[in-house]
């Protein structure tokens, strides 16, 4: 559990929110339901002056105008040269060329401390096609093209990035962090988008600076966690909104489990093991940092299968790992696995969907763009693509396709992709710079001399290549 609030309220942050008419009151309400103190300043004579006196500062461009924007620009340099956090809530970015001008502007001539976005205000940033629809309005998944227009923003103004949606990220362009939080009706309330950007400001005042990431994901978990609680009062958008506000103040400490590393980071590196891969090997690939392990055996009697990926299960669970196991529902339900990854000719992914739940993770090895999308339709988490290269550890693995094969799924599927077969050292860059978002690895670690070595080698090399590819 999280104590966000009790920091906020503690600290009681004074918050200047230049945003707009719309939202205003909202917002205002929405903080001191928080326990900060809202101002909102916008007028140019006075603007600098405030936000050089508050403790963050919230440039909202919902209802903009060329004498907003010069106000906005010289209290944004007044809170910076102050060393105030300043948010800026780029409104309408993607869908007017004058807003994304104006937001762009003010992160070249501006300390920007955090972004707060939806997912078309945060790809038009990034320089692509945003599908803004309003100012709050609900966004398409993007999956891991938002993740990479995301941190492509935060590193090249080197602030926080928070893109608000279904499941709401926060990266600096080098740690990423999910947050699963929120309820429907949070859309039915005209600026819960700039709420959660002054949550954001009033976090960051109430923090030392010193995890600008981390406190970004606490308060869009504290503007979600309060949405879920108040939905359960209302009876409709009216009566949630109040409810809202009181759920809001009500909240004392957050709940733990809702802010983790996306999927797509677990994937860096993963690492497939069998029912004899020695426990020393399982255990310096957790500890060099894989994050994701699969249990593929096929030849153990089942009640040795069973014992053998329980024992792994709980390694994964001493490092934080998600395990996983090959082919096998029956298998992964009884040992508690997080999920499956299942082939071509294994059980359909929309059947082991029904019967491991919405919460179980689902990978699905695809080699074309049409098998790629019927998985992601079918409710697939993840896409393992190959063959990549040559490999002795899969005896019916077809001929392999080269990165291509990686290129050609990832571009059809907005789910994250893992490049599989006769992967390692060397071999891993072209992949991820083909799109993947990590690597599917057996002897190429499992058969090292040092497992625990190439694991790291080959994770440092994704990570590498993830920080040269995405800029």
């Amino acid at each position: 559990m999280t104590a966000l609030p009790e920091r906020v309220r503690e600290r009681r942050p004074l918050v200047h929110a230049m945003t707009n008419y719309v939202t205003m009151d909202w917002v205002a309400r929405g903080l001191l339901a928080a326990g900060a103190r809202p101002v909102m300043a916008r007028d140019g004579s006075e603007a600098p002056l405030v936000a050089a006196a508050a403790d963050a500062l919230v440039l909202n461009l919902g209802t903009w105008g060329p004498d907003l924007q010069q106000a906005m620009l010289e209290a944004g340099q007044a809170a910076a040269r102050g060393g105030i956090p300043v948010v800026l809530d780029p409104v309408g970015a993607g869908g007017i060329a004058t807003r994304t001008r104006a937001a762009l502007d003010l992160l070249e001539r501006v300390k920007v401390t955090a972004v707060r976005g939806n997912a078309g205000e945060v790809l038009a940033l990034a320089g692509e096609q945003g599908l803004v629809r309003g100012i709050d309005g609900p966004q398409e998944a993007q999956g891991l093209r938002l993740e990479r227009a995301a941190r492509a923003v935060a590193r090249r103004f080197g602030c926080v990035v928070a893109v608000t949606g279904p499941v709401d990220l926060v990266t600096d362009g080098q740690r990423t962090l999910a947050v699963r939080a929120g309820h429907p009706l949070m859309a039915q309330i005209p600026g819960a988008g700039c709420l959660a950007a002054a949550l954001v400001a009033a976090a960051l005042a109430a923090g030392d600076g010193s995890a600008p990431v981390e406190a970004a994901a606490e308060a869009l978990l504290w503007a979600g966690w309060a949405g879920e609680q108040a939905a359960a009062d209302a009876r409709g958008p009216g009566s949630f909104a109040a409810a809202y506000l009181d759920r809001l103040a009500g909240v004392e400490l957050l709940p733990a489990g809702r802010v983790a590393p996306p999927l797509s980071e677990r994937l860096s590196l993963y690492v497939l093991v069998s029912g004899t891969t020695p426990a020393e090997v399982v255990e310096a690939v957790l500890q060099a940092g894989c994050r994701m392990i699969q249990f593929r055996e096929k030849h153990l009697p089942l009640a040795a299968q069973v014992e053998a990926a329980r024992w792994v299960r709980e390694a994964c669970r001493r490092y934080g790992a998600l395990f996983l196991v090959n082919d096998r529902v029956d298998l992964a339900l009884a040992v508690g696995a997080d999920g499956v990854h299942l082939g071509q000719d294994d059980m359909p992914v929309a059947a082991a969907r029904r019967i491991l739940g919405p919460e179980a993770i689902i990978g699905a090895t695809c080699e074309t763009a049409g098998e790629a999308r019927a998985a992601e339709a079918a409710g697939a988490d993840y896409i393992g693509a190959g063959p990549v290269y040559a490999t002795p550890s899969k005896a019916d693995a077809g001929a392999p396709y080269g990165p291509d094969v990686v290129r050609r799924v990832s571009e059809a599927t907005c789910l994250p992709v893992v490049g599989i077969g006769g992967i390692g050292i060397g071999g891993a860059a072209p992949v991820i710079a083909a799109g993947a978002a990590g690597v599917a690895v057996i002897s190429a670690v499992a058969g090292a001399a040092d497992p625990g070595a190439a694991a790291r080698a080959i994770l440092e090399e994704v990570e590498s290549a993830k920080r040269g590819g995405w800029t």
